[in-house]
């Protein structure tokens, strides 16, 4: 791997680790590894943050392949950072379609069906999220191997880029109890793309929204930040969760121009 990568050096020996492992199982079908998310926009938090990976290939891969890659990240993933990885052929980028098709996929949030079906499980089929992760590689990716990023990976059409983030975000705002500041920090950086056309990592969307809301929700996201990025320790109420929570999804419709589901 380039030393000159904007990459940050703790997760450098993973991203390498994951570069030799594709291309020893791709062979000649493998066309590039690109990262993008906290990793590359100076959000990485070690204990809390995960490497993101989109790889391409020529071909659909199979099975003998797709069970490799499986254990393979099985054994790398959370040791010490987890992996969300997908791999695509240059075919469904080239033909673009909404929600997009995956030929492997892997994250934190399968291991345990994984661990269950290991032998036999393979993982393909579409994903609404890789239409936000190629915006994200697009806008501000970073190149490991391959061709340049704008070679491979198409301009999203915004509709398909919102579909992918609103949805994303209503999910985890249904589940705000569980996560306050995925949620919190998912929305903020929507809203801001939604006010000034720029999709912020959640580090920035978090420092930009406290910013620009007035309290007592600014305090909130200030808090929220600083316990996200900073190891504060912050214990926010059920009143000011619900609250910021319902601020946030009256910003959002006021700029989307339609009611969001309030579960």
């Amino acid at each position: 791997m380039d030393p000159c990568l904007p990459v940050p050096s703790m997760i450098r020996s993973v991203v390498q680790r994951i570069e030799d492992a594709i291309r020893r199982l791709l062979s000649d079908q493998f066309v590039g590894l690109y990262i993008h998310g906290s990793a590359v926009t100076a959000g990485f938090v070690p204990d809390r943050s995960d490497i993101d990976v989109l790889v391409v290939t020529i071909d659909s891969l199979n099975d003998n392949q797709r069970k490799e890659l499986t254990n393979f990240f099985l054994g790398l993933s959370d040791s010490p950072y987890p992996i969300e990885i997908s791999i695509i052929t240059k075919d469904s980028l080239r033909s673009w379609s909404h929600p997009s098709t995956y030929e492997f996929h892997f994250s934190e949030a399968w291991r345990g069906e994984l661990l269950l079906t290991r032998t036999s499980f393979c993982p393909v089929g579409v994903d609404g999220d890789l239409a936000a992760h190629v915006t994200m590689v697009r806008q501000r990716g970073v190149r490991v191997s391959g061709p340049e990023i704008k070679e491979v990976f198409p301009s999203i059409p915004e509709a398909d880029f919102l579909s992918s983030v609103v949805d994303d975000t209503l999910q985890s705002l249904k589940a705000i109890g569980d996560n306050p500041n995925n949620a919190v920090l998912n929305a903020v950086r929507l809203y801001s793309y939604l006010k000034e056309g720029k999709y912020l990592s959640k580090e920035e969307g978090g420092r930009w929204a406290a910013e620009q809301f007035g309290e007592p929700f600014r305090s909130t996201v200030h808090q929220i930040w600083l316990r996200s990025f900073k190891r504060r320790m912050y214990i926010l109420s059920e009143d000011e969760i619900l609250a910021l929570k319902a601020e946030l999804l009256r910003l959002l419709e006021g700029e989307l121009g339609y009611p969001l589901g309030r579960g």
